[in-house]
């Protein structure tokens, strides 16, 4: 029920079913599950994002050989980037990177990465994590955007040439306006 509020855009009565749930529930499992669902909520509550940005992070601790240990840790990195916590969401996507490398998230957090070290200033680590990302990103919704952002950190790490030598042989493929 919770998790289907959540859907209908209703985090705080999700918030509120999980936090009733947590405290009935005996099944592991199903507590790891609506515990889960409990932090996505304060996620959607704008407000309350850098706790769930903490809390994420703790769940990928506590239930690290959990299937959703990956998806906790894909969106510690993600509150974090949207909290401007550009070194902590790094730092977040660098973890998920060494333990779940080989996750169908991999491309979403080597974007973030990419997006938080441009945003520290840090355009060769930038450039890296984009390049990465558009090797196994190619389907990617984010693919347009990480090639003009790749373009972005080559111009500030004074590379303008490797820079318009991506955006004119990239031109006629970058549909995406914005």
């Amino acid at each position: 029920l919770a998790r289907c509020l959540l859907k209908d855009s209703n985090p705080q009565q999700a918030l509120r079913i999980a936090g009733r749930g947590l405290k009935k529930i005996r099944d592991e499992q199903l507590r790891v599950e609506l515990n889960m669902v409990r932090i996505d909520a304060l996620y959607e509550i704008p407000a309350s994002r850098a706790e769930a940005t903490r809390l994420y992070e703790r769940f990928a601790e506590q239930y690290a050989d959990q299937p959703l240990a990956a998806q906790a840790r894909y969106m510690a990195a993600l509150s974090a980037l949207e909290n401007e916590q550009y070194a902590k969401a790094d730092q977040l996507a660098d973890a998920f990177l060494r333990r779940n490398a080989d996750s169908e998230l991999t491309p979403d957090v080597l974007f973030i990465s990419g997006e938080s070290r441009l945003l520290l200033g840090q355009h060769a680590e930038a450039v890296t994590r984009y390049e990465q990302f558009l090797k196994v990103g190619k389907q990617h919704t984010n693919y347009q955007q990480a090639t003009v952002r790749l373009a972005l950190a080559w111009l500030m790490n004074e590379q303008p040439q490797k820079s318009i030598d991506l955006l004119a042989s990239s031109a006629d493929r970058l549909t995406d306006r914005s």
